[in-house]
């Protein structure tokens, strides 16, 4: 019997001392959490959280997003230790993130939280000038060792990004093959004002010479403006070209 007293007694004395610890471990401090309020989806942020242990333990932290991915659990570390931690919001709302700390003997804190909101991503659009024009091939001359041609902007409107190809081939023995292109190269303007004409001529590309029929393709068009194209034929002699 007297054992059995003496065994109840020390039994007391572990539960109440295990009970005293308990009571004497203090909770860490809520912790501070520090970063953007608002923002837009799909761009990633970076909050600090910081909390204590009045008894020096080692703190986890523990944080919600307010997403619907649920809490997740760092540490530990060292009682006093800031951390950072990344997040992505995807959907465009206002989110509260959670945040509490839990000390190695699991005490926990109250919770911090801090507001965001998360607008959708502004989206920018570039936009042109819609108004339409008219292109018109007003004329194709050949001259020495080479082929011209004349573009007019006969619309109401200035031509933007025009591009003008100039292809003659022939020869009796179909030895010319040139192909000219113009568009925002050189010193070929991307413009043609209203009313102005442009000339473009294959003699940038070099001369050429030869003997026999000559096909001539003209095309021209602009961002604001449809493809228009003439057809010709002529006739070189050596470095002479002749259109009919």
């Amino acid at each position: 019997m007297k054992k059995l007293i003496i065994l109840g007694i020390c039994m007391m004395l572990v539960i109440t001392a295990i009970t005293a610890t308990a009571a004497l471990n203090n909770p860490p401090s809520t912790p501070t959490i520090e970063g953007a309020s608002s923002g837009t989806t799909g761009t990633e942020y970076e909050y600090r959280f910081c909390s204590s242990d009045p008894d020096g333990d080692d703190v986890y932290y523990c944080i919600d997003w307010g997403d619907g991915a649920g809490e997740i659990c760092v540490g530990p570390f060292p009682s006093g230790t800031c951390i950072s931690e990344k997040h992505t919001w995807t959907s465009d709302g206002t989110y509260q993130i959670k945040a509490k700390a839990q000390d190695s003997n699991q005490a926990e804190s109250e919770y911090a939280t801090l507001s965001v909101s998360m607008p959708k991503a502004k989206q920018v659009v570039a936009t042109q000038n819609t108004d339409e024009t008219t292109l018109e091939i007003a004329g194709i001359e050949g001259e020495f060792g080479g082929v011209t041609t004349l573009i007019e902007n006969t619309g109401s409107a200035d031509a933007e990004n025009f591009f003008i190809t100039i292809s003659v081939k022939g020869g009796i023995l179909n030895n010319i093959d040139i192909l000219k292109e113009c568009g925002g190269c050189g010193d070929c303007s991307t413009v043609i004002g209203i009313g102005e004409i442009k000339s473009e001529s294959t003699l940038e590309s070099g001369m050429f010479m030869g003997f026999g029929p000559l096909s001539i393709v003209v095309t021209a068009r602009a961002a604001n403006a449809d493809l228009v194209t003439k057809e010709t034929t002529g006739f070189i002699l050596g470095p002479i070209v002749i259109i009919k």
